[in-house]
């Protein structure tokens, strides 16, 4: 079975820059999200952090910089056609009409 890449919004919004650049640093990346999201480069670095744990992304160093490129492709990750919000969101909705059954 192929593997699938579940990202939350915030991760898929990183990695749409990514794909889109091709190659894109925290910087990079802050700049393009800070504006609609208001988040800390911190955050952004988090981030890429757990998707290159996850192989979603990979760095190479330059000029104490890390730039990050995507290891898998947007058609990859959207071909579970759903964002981890809204599996858990599909899922809330189901144990909540459970509920209500009983």
């Amino acid at each position: 079975m192929a593997e699938t890449h579940q990202l939350t919004e915030l991760q898929l919004a990183i990695m749409r820059v990514i794909w889109a650049k091709g190659e894109a640093t925290v910087q990079d990346i802050w700049e393009a999200l800070h504006a609609d999201r208001g988040l800390a480069q911190t955050t952004v670095a988090t981030m890429l952090s757990r998707l290159e744990r996850r192989g979603v992304v990979t760095r190479r160093a330059e000029s104490r910089q890390f730039h990050y490129r995507a290891a898998v492709t947007e058609q990859e990750v959207l071909a579970t056609g759903l964002t981890l919000e809204e599996i858990r969101s599909k899922s809330f909705v189901k144990i909540m009409a459970a509920r209500r059954a009983k």
